[in-house]
């Protein structure tokens, strides 16, 4: 049996001995992460384009930040991008993209 309360939701569990217990749980949401993107472009055939994260809001920091399939690390900023498309992920400390 599941009873709403606003943002907490109540079960009733029945053990196979017949006895029950009520169980409430509570689950916050976190802001969803807000941010812009600041950069210069790279000159095709050469490797001199940056993009920098910056204004983040919302969330859970601190933030980790990876191009493309890369791995997450500490810096908001990448340098030396040639020119093509680039896909910017931002996880906070919850583990939330």
């Amino acid at each position: 049996i599941l009873k709403r309360f606003g943002k907490i939701k109540a079960f009733t569990l029945v053990s196979s001995l017949g006895c029950d217990s009520l169980v409430s749980v509570s689950v916050d949401q976190f802001d969803p992460v807000e941010f812009e993107l600041n950069g210069e472009p790279s000159c095709a055939g050469t490797s001199t384009g940056t993009i920098k994260v910056i204004n983040i809001s919302g969330g859970n920091g601190p933030f980790q930040y990876k191009l493309n399939t890369g791995n997450y690390g500490a810096a908001n900023v990448f340098n030396d991008l040639n020119d093509k498309v680039y896909e910017v992920y931002i996880q906070d400390q919850n583990g939330c993209v």
